[in-house]
């Protein structure tokens, strides 16, 4: 049974390579650690190829025969996407996290915090894809980050020629604070009554009360 299991998991074929290893694990106990093993190092192997829900279902196959292989996996993928992240190698990065944050959800604040951190120190371009990554494991910078993309797509909105830079912060804040908020802070359509409005405008800038 083990060593059909070995041949099905060779060719792809995982559900029937469960079924012999079950039969194996059932006539003799001993042979949970070994399955485990093929499917920890197949769980590997996806993550070196960037494939994260093959590798997170490879290493839940693995727990199933060995419970303590979570907290390796773990111990050994987290300051491996750490260390993604200083290098800015953040796609190789995030494959670690995932998985880790899949088997222990513990790890979601750390991860949040290293990309939030990151978010606060870029420019305001950069900082989009950092607060996003973020928003992949808490709330925490949403608010911030939301706010800081709102108040810069209203500055952009008294500028003439900068309707598409405009539109694309609007659309960041949009991203962390929700439609309802930012279409509120900023409307895309402004009605006013017949009346007399008073505003100031600096050199360049322009409004839209007319």
């Amino acid at each position: 049974h083990f060593e059909l299991g070995k041949c099905y998991v060779s060719q792809g074929q995982f559900s029937i390579a469960d079924e012999r290893f079950a039969s194996a694990v059932r006539l003799d106990t001993d042979y949970g650690k070994k399955i485990s093993g093929i499917y920890k190092t197949a769980g590997y192997n996806a993550v070196d190829r960037g494939e994260a829900n093959n590798a997170i279902g490879f290493f839940n196959k693995a727990i199933q025969f060995e419970q303590n292989i979570r907290g390796e996996v773990v111990s050994n993928l987290f300051p491996k996407a750490k260390a993604f992240v200083e290098k800015g190698s953040y796609g190789l990065a995030d494959t670690r996290f995932a998985v880790v944050v899949n088997l222990d959800q513990s790890y979601k604040r750390e991860a949040c915090q290293l990309y939030g951190e990151l978010g606060n120190k870029a420019s305001d371009a950069n900082s989009i894809t950092f607060y996003g990554r973020a928003s992949q494991y808490c709330s925490d910078y949403n608010e911030k980050a939301g706010n800081r993309y709102l108040a810069i797509a209203k500055e952009l909105g008294k500028k003439p020629g900068k309707e598409a830079e405009t539109v694309k912060y609007k659309n960041a804040a949009t991203q962390f604070l929700g439609a309802t908020s930012v279409e509120n802070a900023m409307p895309s359509t402004v009605i006013y009554q017949p009346g007399t409005y008073n505003f100031k405008l600096k050199a360049g800038e322009q409004t839209d009360h007319w």
